[in-house]
């Protein structure tokens, strides 16, 4: 995964956090780590997760990997007392559903796996062609995650899309290379570069 594809995901991560939308959340952020297991960040969103659903050992895990992985120790002694003052008791319902690990054995072994897998190459999958059109910004990428999670989510969609028509073509560049990097991400690079290259001719 490159870069880019990297902070494009975690937008979408983000994205579904502030959508109070957990459990594709955490799925988004796993899959982060999985690309990248010392990114500290996506390391605490998922122990900031775990807290929040009540599983406060895999949070205090997650708390611990990232101090070992280069978190200031100010700052991880900080996160796991947070974890320790919260009072343990039975995981959301969410997480349960999302899948993930769950509780701090579960939690640990798959740390413990995704250490010692070896990193994806990145010659494995064929590069996606960069092009001065596609630079999306933070602030692209968050708008077109949004603006898609408005309308797919609104009572009625198609009315929805009328309405935000003009925000749609402005954005439909970011939106299309969204799609791009997640299907190079799902394995697909030859739809990610059509992709791509739509997105060009949208961009013009």
């Amino acid at each position: 995964m490159t870069l880019t594809d990297h902070r494009l995901l975690r937008e979408r991560a983000l994205a579904q956090l502030t959508a109070n939308k957990p459990v594709e959340a955490i799925r988004l952020l796993f899959r982060l780590l999985e690309s990248d297991p010392t990114d500290l960040d996506t390391l605490l969103t998922l122990g900031d997760c775990y807290l929040a659903a009540n599983d406060t050992p895999a949070a205090d895990v997650f708390y611990q990997r990232a101090s070992q992985v280069g978190l200031d120790p100010s700052r991880a002694r900080l996160r796991r007392n947070l974890a320790a003052g919260v009072a343990g008791g039975p995981s959301s319902p969410w997480l349960i559903q999302s899948g993930c690990p769950v509780g701090a054995q579960q939690t640990q072994a798959y740390l413990d796996t995704l250490r010692h897998a070896a990193p994806t190459s990145a010659s494995s999958v064929e590069p996606l062609r960069s092009t001065p059109a596609l630079n999306i910004t933070r602030g692209d990428a968050r708008q077109a995650t949004l603006l898609l999670e408005e309308i797919m989510c609104a009572p009625d969609p198609s009315a929805a899309m009328r309405q935000r028509l003009d925000d749609v073509l402005h954005h439909l560049p970011d939106i299309i290379a969204l799609a791009a990097s997640q299907a190079e991400h799902e394995g697909d690079p030859r739809r990610a570069q059509a992709l791509l290259i739509l997105a060009e001719r949208a961009a013009v």
